[in-house]
């Protein structure tokens, strides 16, 4: 994988070991019940105990993992609503494509 865009996201998996370099777009609400940005457990029917945000991209970056970080204020787990925080223009689906320095 040479890039990714993860939204509203926690590391789930015990390691991370690209074999190339890769970078990721880290897009995060800090009001999300479902995957709580500072961890714990999710507000979901299963009761998913999630790693922070901080844990996840911190993850990533021991990786060698090149990380973007978009954290909005206020906003939740809805697509809808983390689509209308970005910057005008800018959607989850593009914004892998326009990362890079």
């Amino acid at each position: 994988i040479a890039s990714a865009v993860i939204t509203a996201g926690a590391k789930m998996v015990g390691t991370c070991s690209p074999k190339m370099p890769s970078r990721a777009l880290v897009i995060h609400g800090t009001d999300d019940p479902r995957v709580p940005f500072k961890g714990g457990k999710g507000s979901g029917l299963a009761g998913v105990v999630f790693t922070s945000y901080r844990q996840s991209v911190g993850a990533l970056e021991a990786a060698g993992v090149q990380v973007k970080e978009v954290v909005l204020r206020g906003i939740g787990h809805k697509q809808r609503d983390i689509s209308q925080a970005l910057p005008a223009g800018l959607s989850a689906t593009t914004a892998a494509f326009m990362f890079e320095d």
